[in-house]
């Protein structure tokens, strides 16, 4: 009976397809490319970003705190949360622009261009350990073991990272009003609004410095891995039979 089963059924041919490679077609490389994407740690990622962000902040707050109590302020003067945002912006390369009518611009006050000269040997690599810090523990704890999974995990931490940065630009501007600001110098003589460009924000300090330094963490965490399966692929080549003996 068996026998006369398999005469009806015929005996399967490599042309024809399989249960398993019936679904690796054309036409279904977009489904699974989109569960590639879904498949990427986005929860885990969010919450390494958000965590890299607030580290990095503040670390640069604790530093621009100090730095305003060593040497002062005057009234009226930025806080110490603005201060330290746009430090925080300017230590990704961000540039702080006065928005002013006048020809020549305007200097930044002595509060801020003291906190970005003096805090920034401190706080100017806090976004470098935190990112490269958060794209390692991140491929760890989710167990990636390849390149593109390295990579892929490491890219989850800039959406959080890219939205703390543009708060960080939409919220922390300093308006200088010298006919309401006392014991101030170096703001000039015009209203000026300290702030830091959007674009330049979200360019360099949510996408560029994030992802580049969250990427570096990442394969920084798989990269002992390649390395022992490159030196055992030479040994292999240098002694392609460890177990036979001379003469043989």
């Amino acid at each position: 009976m068996e026998r006369q089963l398999e005469y009806e059924k015929g005996p399967q041919t490599d042309d024809e397809p399989t249960a398993a490679s019936a679904t690796d077609g054309r036409d279904d490389a977009p489904a699974n490319g989109l569960r590639s994407v879904r498949g990427l740690p986005w929860r885990a990622g969010l919450l390494f970003g958000l965590g890299s962000f607030l580290l990095t902040y503040g670390v640069t707050l604790q530093a621009v705190a100090a730095t305003a109590s060593l040497y002062g302020t005057g009234e009226g003067g930025p806080g110490a949360w603005v201060s330290a945002g746009l430090v925080t912006l300017s230590n990704h390369g961000v540039s702080i622009a006065g928005d002013v009518t006048t020809e020549g611009g305007a200097p930044l006050p002595l509060e801020i261009s003291t906190a970005l000269s003096s805090s920034t040997y401190v706080s100017h690599f806090v976004p470098l350990l935190a990112l490269a810090a958060a794209g390692y523990g991140l491929v760890r704890y989710t167990e990636r073991t390849t390149v593109r999974g390295a990579v892929g995990a490491a890219v989850t931490i800039v959406p959080s990272y890219l939205a703390g940065m543009v708060a960080l630009a939409v919220l922390t501007r300093y308006t200088y009003d010298p006919a309401e600001t006392a014991g101030m110098t170096g703001g000039g003589d015009e209203v000026v609004t300290f702030a830091a460009p959007l674009g330049e924000t979200v360019l360099l300090a949510g996408l560029v410095v994030p992802t580049t330094l969250a990427v570096v963490g990442g394969l920084l965490a798989i990269w002992p891995r390649p390395l022992d399966r490159l030196l055992g692929e030479r040994e292999r080549e240098r002694d392609p039979d460890p177990d036979a003996t001379p003469g043989e």
